[in-house]
Order: C-alpha cells, then sequence, then structure tokens
C-alpha cells in the first residue's frame, strides 16, 4: 500500500530540476505532485524515487550555488 500523506507534505517545489544549460528537462513533477501521484499509486516505486533523485540533485546544485554566492559575497566584504 502507497502511504497517503495528510495536509500538505511542502508547500517547496523543483520546476526545474535537470534544467541546466545544455540539458534537456527531465521532466520531474513538483515534489507536492509528486506525493500525490504516489499516494494514488500513479506512479511506480521505481518512478518515485528517480523524481526524488532528480529533486534532490536539483536541490543540492542549488544549495552549492548558494554557497559559492556567499564565500564571493565575504572575500568582498573583508578588503
Amino acid at each position: 500500500m502507497c502511504p497517503i500523506f495528510l495536509g500538505s507534505p511542502t508547500r517547496y517545489s523543483v520546476k526545474a530540476a535537470g534544467k541546466e544549460k545544455g540539458k534537456p528537462n527531465m521532466g520531474t513533477y513538483s515534489l507536492e505532485t509528486l506525493v500525490r501521484k504516489w499516494g494514488l499509486s500513479e506512479l511506480t516505486t521505481e518512478q518515485a524515487i528517480g523524481q526524488i533523485l532528480l529533486i534532490l540533485h536539483e536541490l543540492i546544485r542549488r544549495m552549492e550555488a548558494l554557497e559559492d554566492r556567499g564565500k564571493g559575497a565575504k572575500r568582498k566584504r573583508s578588503c
């Protein structure tokens, strides 16, 4: 049986995972849509895991970009 989440699982969604320069959009769902489709048994376990990995990849990419931006700002202030 698929788990069904009550209430809003999260308001955060990754709409453009896989949409980097030179890379095609890999067709990810927002996290809310993914949870809904999983709860309705519209996705296989493999599809859900693949979507979660794409979302995780995009989140890590964004986090690293923010960290790099923060390091650049610290360097500018110390001069």
